[in-house]
C-alpha cells in the first residue's frame, strides 16, 4: 500500500442515473454498476472512499472512523482495473442489466491517495473520471455529463472488443 500524490490511470464502468431539476430539464450522473443504491459520483470534485466498518475487526465503527480508505482487511476503496481490458467483461454484465434505463458509461479514471494494487487493477483513496464512453443512444446523458463532470465524452455505436 501507498500514498500517491500524482494519479493511476484506472478503468471503470458507471451505471448512468438520471435526476429531474425543479425546471423540468434533465441531469445526468455517474454512480457505481454494482451497488444498487449508489450515491451519484460527486461533480467537478473527487470522489473520496469511505469505509463502513470490516467484517471481523473487533470495533468495525472506530476502525472506520479511524482509518483511510482503502483498508488490508476491507473491500472499501475506489476500484479501477489496471488496464482497459477488463473492462469488456463489466460492459458484458452491464449491458445483460434491465435496471439502467439510462444506459452505462465506462473509461479511464484518475485514482490517488492511499492505494492498493491487486492482480487485476487498483482500490483508491479519491478518484475522478478523466474521459466517458457511452453509446449513441444516450447523447442527451452524454451531453449533461459532459456538463457534470467537465470531462470530454465520447459516444460510440458499439461497445468496444477486448
Amino acid at each position: 500500500m501507498a500514498d500517491y500524490f500524482t494519479y493511476v490511470t484506472g478503468w471503470r464502468v458507471w451505471r448512468i442515473n438520471e435526476a429531474g431539476l425543479a425546471d423540468g430539464r434533465h441531469r445526468f450522473t455517474l454512480a457505481a454498476v454494482h451497488i444498487a443504491k449508489a450515491a451519484p459520483w460527486p461533480t467537478r470534485v473527487p470522489y473520496q472512499a469511505r469505509c463502513h466498518g470490516t467484517d471481523g475487526h473487533p470495533n468495525p465503527t472506530w476502525h472506520a472512523l479511524t482509518s483511510r480508505c482503502p483498508l488490508v482487511d476491507c473491500g472499501c476503496g475506489i476500484y479501477g482495473f489496471r488496464q482497459n481490458t477488463p473492462v469488456r467483461r463489466e460492459l458484458d454484465y452491464t449491458k445483460s442489466q434491465t435496471t439502467f434505463p439510462y444506459g452505462f458509461a465506462w473509461g479511464p479514471v484518475a485514482l490517488w491517495g492511499h492505494l492498493m494494487e491487486h492482480d487485476l487493477g487498483y482500490r483508491a483513496e479519491f478518484a475522478y473520471p478523466i474521459a466517458l464512453s457511452l453509446l449513441s443512444p444516450y447523447e442527451a446523458a452524454g451531453r449533461s455529463l459532459a456538463d457534470e463532470y467537465a470531462v470530454p465524452v465520447r459516444m460510440v455505436e458499439v461497445l468496444p472488443d477486448g
